[in-house]
């Protein structure tokens, strides 16, 4: 029979301790609220709201595996559309056409 030595006993159990204790590194970069991922999507609508034309109709979000899915219903040049988002951490994605356009100044 094997003798555990104090040493290896206590570092095994710091190990053990401290992946119990630590968060994931995911989960504290995705520490962002669905207020917080419609704000950061109206803030890039606003930013290109002049070169688009673009008002704001309404903006919703859904939570998803990678962060947020936000839908914006805007108006650009008097069209109305609804422009998907996804918002990973601080970053607002263009999930389809009308956003990718927006994102870019509706070239």
């Amino acid at each position: 029979m094997a003798l555990r030595t104090p040493t290896r006993c206590a570092l095994a159990l710091l190990l053990v301790c401290g992946m119990l204790v630590a968060p994931p590194l995911a989960a504290a970069q995705a520490a962002v609220t669905k207020a917080q991922a419609i704000a950061i999507v109206k803030k890039v609508l606003r930013a290109h709201a002049d070169a688009c034309e673009l008002e704001i109709i309404s903006v919703t979000a859904r939570k998803i595996a990678a962060g947020w899915r936000v839908y914006a219903k805007v108006s650009t040049f008097g069209n109305v559309g609804t422009s998907q988002w996804t918002v990973k951490g601080k970053k607002a994605v263009p999930g389809d056409q009308l956003a990718f356009e927006i994102a870019h100044d509706c070239f």
